[in-house]
C-alpha cells in the first residue's frame, strides 16, 4: 500500500458522498479553503445549506463482522455554529463502500 494511500482514500470518500447527494437532487460544492467543512450541500428549491464533514476509513475484519476507525478532533465536535456540521462516516470494505452513517 502506498504511504499516501489515506489521502487518496479520503478524497474517494468525499467524492462518493458528494455523488450520493447529487443523485438525491442536492447541489454540492467543495470549499476553496478547508477549515473544517469538506462539502457544502444546498437544496436548490429552498436554499437550505448543510455543512458536511466526511470521515473515511478502511475496514478491519473481525470474527464475524468488520469495523472502521475514525479520528475526530475534540474541538471540531465542540464547535457550535449557526449552521451545524453534519458528519458522514463511510468505510471501504472488500472493494466496496458501506452505507454511510450520518450524524
Amino acid at each position: 500500500m502506498k504511504k499516501n494511500y489515506p489521502l487518496y482514500l479520503g478524497k474517494a470518500g468525499h467524492l462518493t458522498v458528494m455523488s450520493e447527494f447529487l443523485t438525491r437532487g442536492w447541489n454540492v460544492a467543495i470549499p476553496e479553503v478547508d477549515i473544517g467543512d469538506d462539502i457544502f450541500v444546498v437544496q436548490d428549491d429552498n436554499g437550505t445549506l448543510r455543512r458536511v464533514q466526511v470521515k473515511t476509513s478502511t475496514s478491519t475484519v473481525r470474527q464475524s463482522s468488520f469495523s472502521g476507525q475514525f479520528n475526530i478532533l475534540l474541538p471540531q465536535l465542540r464547535n457550535v455554529a449557526n449552521i451545524p456540521v453534519h458528519y458522514v462516516f463511510i468505510v471501504r470494505h472488500n472493494s466496496q463502500w458501506t452505507r454511510p452513517v450520518i450524524i
